[in-house]
Formats: C-alpha cells, sequence, structure tokens
C-alpha cells in the first residue's frame, strides 16, 4: 500500500484509451470518502494542468489529472507543473501515431517521458494485456510498478467477466477474498479501466465497500458509449467523443453484444490523426466489421473510402455499406433506411462531429407521435418508460403546428404503447389538426409537427383544385397539411387561414381553417400589404414572392456585371432613338427589339440588314423591306408600342428546316435547398415565326430529342450541354435572388445556335404549370417532372428534412 498521509496524491492518468474513464471511474472511488481536485472535461492539456492545479486548496485529499499527450514534447510541457505520486499507462494505441513519430514505439517513449517528473517512490500502472505497453521504459524508476489485466499474468486481475442487464459485472481476489464489482456500462475495455480505477483506490486504502459503492456511484461520460432507447425497438449507442482503431473496435464489440436478435448498423466517422497509419488503419477496421457480421455499413468522410474497400476484400456485400462525403445525405439515407429492432452504433474522430448524427436520429425516432380525439386540449398522454428516455421534457412539451404553438402539460399512462407519443388534435379553439399523415421531430421540449405548407393561388385554381392534383403525385414523399389559399382573401387580423386542403386518401381537396403555414410556394402577383403581411407572419419562408416577369433590362444590367454570366446573354442595350439601333445594327446585322416588361412575345419584332435595305418582321409574322434608314425610322416607331420601354438585343439563329427552336430548362429548389435540373423542352416555332411561344408554335418536343435528332448530338454531347445550360442558369438565379427575395422554382428560355453556343433568353419565375394540364399532350408531358418538386423545396424550408431549413440568402 501507498503511505497515503505523507501528501496529497497527486494521480496523472494518460494513454490512447479511457483516460477520462479511468478518471471518473477513479473519482467515483475516492470521492465516497476523499474531497478531490480534478480536471474536467477534456481539459487535459498542459496549460488546463496549469490551471486546475492553481485551484488546489488545502481541504483537497487528492489530485486527480487527464493528461492529453497528442503532440511532441507534451510530455515535457505537463512536466513544468507535475509531480506526481501515480502514473497511469491506460494503453499505448494509434491515437495521435500520425504526430508522434507513426510507430506504437515512438508514441510510448513520449508517454514514458512523464516518469522523469514523479516522485521517485511513485506507483506506475501498465496493462500487462496491451503488447504495446512494453515499450514503456520504467527501467529507471525506483518505485513500484504494477501490471493489470484479464488474460496475462496481472498485479490486479478480473475473471468471470458477464454482461449483465445493466452493465458489466467481473470478479477479482482482493484481500484473501472473492469480490464481485458491477461496472454500469459496457464493453470489455472498460473492464481494463475499472481494474486501473480498483487498483489505485486499493493502493491508496479504501476498502471494498468503499470501491463497490463508488463503482455504482459511476457516470459514463457523455458520447461513450452511452446507450439510448428509441421507438420500436431500435436502440443508439452514442460513442462520438472521438474514434481510433482501438476504440473503434471496442465499441463494435458493444454493438455485437446489444445486437443479438437485432439488425446491426455501424456508422462510423473518418479516423484523424494516424499519419502514415490512415489508410492501413481504415482497411483494419472494414475487416473487422465484416468478421462480426454487421448488417450495414454507413461510413462519412474521406477516409471512409478504405472502410469500404477493407470491407468489401474481405467479403462484405458491396450493396450494404453506403459511403459519404455529404453529412445531410448521410442523413437523408439514414432516416429512410433505420429499420424497427436494429441497434445503430455512431462513433468517429471529434472533428468530424458525429455527434450530430447521434442528435438528428435522436430528433426522428424517439417515438412515435399520433393524434387523439379523447384527450384536454392542453396535454400529452405519455407512457412512463418513454417519458424516461424522452430527456429535457420533464417540465412539459411545445408543440409546434404552422406558425402556432402550444404548451402541452404531461400525463403518464401505464396503459398506453410504450413507443407513442398522444397528443389532441383539439390544442388550439380556432382549428382542428386534419388527420393526416405527418412527420415530427424533436428539438429539446419542442416537438414540430409537420409539414404544414401553403401555395398561394390564383382565383380561378382556388375554385377548380383539381388543377392542383397533379402536384400531388409525389405526396407520401412530403405528407403533412399540404393546401391551398387565396392570401389576399384572408383577413390580415386573423391568427388561421382558411383554404383547402389535400386529402390523401381520397384523393380530394377539402376545405378548412388552418394556421399560417411554416413555409410557403407563391403563385400570385401579391399586393405590397399582402406580401408584407405574410414575410412578417412567415419571415424568408416564402418562395417565388414577387411572382412576376422579370425586367429584362434589369436582368441584363445586373447580370452582364458578373462574366460568368454576361458570357450567355445577348449583347443588349436600351432603346433610345434610332441611333442606338443602328449602332447595334452595324455590328449584329440582325437584332431583336423586345419590351422590357412584358411576356408571351408581346410587341416583339426583330430586324435584319439585307441587300439594299432592310428587312423587319413582327411578332404575328408581317413583314417589310425597305430601302433607307428613313422609312426604317417610321416603320420602327410604328411597330413600337407606346408607354413601353424597349431594349435592343443581338440575334442569334435557331432556324432549321422545321421552323425556329428554342429550348425551355425547368430549374427547381428541392428536398436539399440546392437548385437542381429537373427537365427541358424545346419550342418549335411556325415555319417564319420570329418567336416560339404558345400561340405561334408548332409543337413541343422534349429538349434531349431535339438534340439528338436536329443538332446531331451523342448522349454524352447531350449530358454535356445540359450540364452547362444548368449551371449558367443556376448562376443567373443566384444572380436575381437579392432582388426577388427567395425563388424556388424558375423556368429559362435558351437558344443554341448550330455552333452549340448557349444564349440564355430570360428566366420565367411565373411559368405557367396549371395552364399546361390542359393543353396537348407535348406540352404536359414535362409536368410529372416539375408540378411536385415544390412541396420538396417548402418542406426543407420548413424544417422536415436532413438538410436544415435556413434558405440560401
Amino acid at each position: 500500500m501507498l503511505d497515503i498521509n505523507r501528501n496529497t496524491p497527486e494521480i496523472v492518468i494518460t494513454g490512447s484509451n479511457g483516460k477520462t474513464t479511468v478518471k471518473n471511474m477513479l473519482a467515483s472511488i475516492l470521492e465516497t470518502r476523499w474531497n478531490i481536485l480534478q480536471t474536467t472535461g477534456n481539459k487535459n492539456l498542459p496549460l488546463h494542468i496549469k490551471s486546475t492545479l492553481q485551484q488546489r486548496k488545502s481541504k483537497h485529499q487528492a489530485i486527480l489529472l487527464e493528461l492529453g499527450m497528442g503532440r511532441p514534447g507534451a510530455g515535457h510541457r505537463h512536466g513544468r507543473y507535475i509531480q506526481p505520486d501515480i502514473v497511469v499507462f491506460t494503453n499505448i494505441g494509434s491515437a495521435h501515431i500520425g504526430n508522434l513519430g507513426n510507430s506504437a514505439r515512438s508514441i510510448a517513449e513520449s508517454k514514458s517521458i512523464l516518469l522523469q517528473y514523479m516522485k521517485k517512490d511513485g506507483l506506475v500502472l501498465i496493462n500487462s494485456d496491451d503488447n504495446n505497453s512494453e515499450w514503456i521504459d520504467t527501467s529507471k524508476h525506483l518505485g513500484k510498478v504494477l501490471k493489470i489485466g484479464i488474460h496475462k499474468s496481472a498485479d490486479y486481475t478480473a475473471t468471470e467477466i458477464r454482461d449483465v442487464e445493466d452493465g458489466i459485472e467481473f470478479t477479482m481476489n482482493l484481500d484473501n477474498s472473492k469480490v464481485i464489482f458491477n461496472i454500469p456500462t459496457y464493453g470489455l475495455h472498460n473492464v481494463y479501466n475499472a481494474l486501473f480505477a480498483i487498483t489505485i483506490a486499493h493502493q491508496l486504502g479504501f476498502t471494498i465497500p468503499e470501491i463497490t459503492q463508488g463503482l455504482k456511484n459511476f457516470e459514463p461520460p457523455i458520447k461513450r458509449l452511452n446507450i439510448i432507447k428509441l421507438r420500436s425497438e431500435i436502440l443508439l449507442i452514442d460513442d462520438t467523443v472521438n474514434a481510433n482503431p482501438e476504440s473503434v473496435k471496442s465499441a463494435i464489440d458493444v454493438l455485437v453484444r446489444f445486437g443479438k436478435n437485432k439488425k446491426k448498423v455501424v456508422v462510423l466517422g473518418s479516423m484523424l490523426e494516424l499519419g502514415e497509419y490512415t489508410k492501413d488503419a481504415h482497411l483494419e477496421i472494414g475487416k473487422y466489421i465484416t468478421e462480426k457480421q454487421i448488417s450495414d455499413i454507413y461510413t462519412y468522410g474521406v477516409e471512409t473510402s478504405w472502410i469500404k474497400e477493407g470491407a468489401i476484400a474481405s467479403g462484405f456485400s458491396a450493396d450494404r455499406i453506403h459511403y459519404f462525403e455529404n453529412r445531410d445525405l448521410l442523413h437523408e439515407v439514414l432516416l429512410n433506411e433505420i429499420a424497427d429492432n436494429s441497434v445503430i452504433l455512431v462513433k468517429g474522430s471529434a472533428s468530424m462531429k458525429m455527434s450530430l448524427t447521434i442528435d438528428f436520429i435522436k430528433s426522428w425516432f424517439r417515438c412515435f407521435v399520433h393524434l387523439a380525439d379523447h384527450l384536454e386540449h392542453d396535454e400529452v398522454l405519455i407512457h412512463p418508460r418513454t417519458f424516461e428516455r424522452l430527456d429535457n421534457i420533464h417540465s412539459g412539451l411545445t408543440l409546434h403546428f404552422g406558425q402556432h404553438m402550444a404548451k402541452l402539460r404531461l400525463r403518464k399512462d401505464e396503459e398506453i404503447p410504450e413507443d407513442v407519443l398522444f397528443i389532441p388534435r383539439t390544442c388550439w379553439n380556432d382549428f382542428t389538426i386534419p388527420d393526416l399523415p405527418y412527420d415530427h421531430y424533436f428539438m429539446e421540449d419542442h416537438l414540430h409537427l409537420g409539414p404544414v405548407i401553403g401555395i398561394n393561388v390564383l382565383e380561378k385554381y382556388y375554385k377548380e383544385p383539381n388543377l392542383q392534383l397533379l402536384r400531388m403525385e409525389n405526396y407520401d414523399k412530403i405528407k403533412g397539411l399540404l393546401f391551398m389559399f387565396r392570401a389576399s382573401q384572408n383577413k390580415s387580423q386573423s391568427n388561421t387561414v382558411i383554404g383547402k386542403y389535400y386529402d390523401p386518401q381520397k384523393h380530394v381537396f377539402v376545405e378548412g381553417i388552418f394556421p399560417y403555414p411554416t413555409a410557403m410556394f407563391n403563385r400570385v402577383p401579391l399586393l405590397p400589404g399582402t406580401s408584407k403581411r405574410l414575410m412578417h407572419r412567415l419571415g424568408n419562408k416564402i418562395f417565388n414572392n414577387p411572382y412576376s416577369n422579370t425586367d429584362k433590362w434589369e436582368l441584363w444590367n445586373t447580370c452582364s456585371k458578373i462574366p460568368e454570366i454576361k458570357k450567355y446573354l445577348p449583347a443588349t442595350v436600351k432603346y433610345s432613338g434610332m441611333s442606338t439601333l443602328f449602332k447595334m445594327l452595324d455590328q449584329y446585322k440582325w437584332v431583336y427589339l423586345k419590351p422590357i416588361t412584358l411576356a408571351g412575345g408581346a410587341g416583339i419584332f426583330t430586324i435584319w440588314v439585307v441587300d439594299g435595305g432592310y428587312r423587319l418582321k413582327n411578332e404575328y409574322g408581317k413583314e417589310w423591306t425597305v430601302d433607307s434608314t428613313n422609312k426604317l425610322s417610321t416603320l420602327v416607331k410604328n411597330q413600337l408600342l407606346s408607354k413601353r420601354t424597349y431594349i435592343i438585343q443581338e440575334g442569334i439563329s435557331s432556324e432549321f428546316d422545321i421552323g425556329k427552336v428554342d429550348f425551355r430548362i425547368y430549374i427547381q429548389k428541392d428536398r436539399t435547398g440546392k437548385w437542381k435540373f429537373s427537365g427541358l423542352e424545346s419550342k418549335i416555332g411556325i415555319k417564319g415565326s420570329i418567336i416560339a411561344n404558345s400561340k405561334y408554335r408548332q409543337k413541343i418536343m422534349p429538349g434531349k430529342a431535339v438534340l439528338k435528332e436536329l443538332y446531331l448530338l451523342n448522349d454524352e454531347q447531350i449530358a454535356t450541354i445540359i450540364n452547362e445550360m444548368t449551371s449558367s442558369g443556376i448562376r443567373l438565379l443566384h444572380a436575381l435572388e437579392p432582388t426577388h427575395k427567395l425563388l424556388g422554382d424558375a423556368a429559362i428560355d435558351l437558344i443554341v445556335d448550330k455552333s452549340l453556343n448557349i444564349r440564355i433568353l430570360e428566366p420565367q419565375l411565373n411559368y405557367a404549370t396549371e395552364i399546361k394540364q390542359l393543353r396537348t399532350d407535348d406540352e404536359r408531358e414535362v409536368l410529372p417532372y416539375i408540378v411536385a418538386t415544390p412541396w420538396e423545396y417548402a418542406k426543407y424550408l420548413a424544417g422536415f428534412t436532413p438538410y436544415g431549413g435556413e434558405s440560401e440568402l
């Protein structure tokens, strides 16, 4: 035994794994009798140690320090502040191997420096089962060296190790008798941690009852093999504090222990700071997972591609391992694939922030939520065991539904299903929550039910709701309360909205009263007062507002300043008299004159320089040829619409034997909040027409078919040009968003000349989706690809996707 009366023992703990757990286990034992000073959290760097020791007072009976030694020279830096009586080396693993010489021997040598600073007759503890710990140099240490272990000969040994309901139980021989210890945590590695704590306490003279009670008081540190119970027999193992090969293997062993008769899933982030060992370490984990017969693997981070490689090389099925470099995409897949009766391990290096994945899974899988008619308007019915696992709701729950909130009190009932939270359909007096399939997620003590999404439509579509049914084809991907309404018809002082919601069972719209939505898709030009009122209620969750044509001159002024966009725009000037027109004709020989705000080709005409004069054609296809500038001036002035501002734009040829060919690409934001390509169509104008809108076209064709048949492109070339159309269109939309608040649904009209140069004519932010349903088959062909996507973006804005819920502004 150590002489504990000579001073206040200073105990330092270092090693690749288990430092915090050993410290906390030992603290739980020592605190049964002593007042101790200890490092907190992960504050284990030299300056943290200095700060901790500055708090030392006469009342302290022991000093307990965790030392981080992940950088060269850390032992000497710690040595400026410490003179330990006891030094613990938990193990020598590969944590920080990249910083410490890329070998176990160099790590051991780095950590052995601590022995230079300890008391001459102090106590050193080493793990006899850890082969790398043999590199710890104790040859010059004059004090005692004790070993703990399970498999090899040691001074303190654990035997008869077995899993019990709330942790691990094992037996030791102490003071000539067999003693059974129980630790409330999991994994064989924690038996080693407990052995260190027990050995130190025993050497300090603590009794077996004190040691037993101290271990019983031990609370596992957060993010270290914390077992979280979720709905449908799902268990979540949070071991996200950090990761190296040894700790990952230990955590997988715990997963296997809990995975009996369950689907076993690992979600692993990259292991960092492994230096030259990085690739081999990840390959090794892939092999280890395969040996443990895990059901599915999900990995996040560039380095984890080697886990996939190692697993497949060891025989793991490639279709059961999923590799991600995007956390949100990982979360989306987990949201859709986590199955009942699963046990899920989440682990990774600290800087990979895998705790965000823990929070995500907890938020979406804690329990089911059901609506009930028999409850009081302000109560939630919950099973006592569900109440225990739903942390942060002990004082009640705040329900969010659209823009409404309600404080609900909890009522426990052992007779209801354990996995279900019952909430009242009548939380508010002015409306009832419709009985629909909803998603939900928790944020601390706030329950968000939804999504609740509104679409503001024109009166004729409100009166003919069947024209919105096509938008509901993908309702199962969205769920929630989706309703149409007329913003101008709802009173500003009301807290509710009158509208028609979609009933997925009957495939009809049903009139009702609803809360203001969480997100809104606008399809109507709004008066300034109405727009301001909606923005006040919904914030920046309304997209495509204002709902109007773009000003062609404003578009040019904004986008021509951005080189990446300007190269896709036809040269443009503002018409300020015939001198500007003649200047453009001198340069381009062919120009368009366009009103800056009208749509549908109204008021457009075009002029060519021809032998002996000029030729002019208007939107109706009527032509004139004149032989002088004076006659052209008179003709142009007669064609200009009164009180309209015009631009002059260079002409770009897209004439084929069948007529003028324009393209329209549909670009929409989706569930990720990012712009994406949704569809491409080509408008074939009537022979001789200068425009190809609905009045003056023969037909619409799929854009890919036109690129193949008229432009003679192969599939690879078509993909390239569509990618260029999409990327240039997205750049343009980004440039427009500051003045258009928030966009989410757009069409862009383009021309592709015979040299495959793309020119953007204008964006269409209010294209007529509903009207296309009433037109010919060729018009309707693109609709299935575009009409439902705005709901996805609205769901994102409402916060009901893994991607967040914040707009890009």
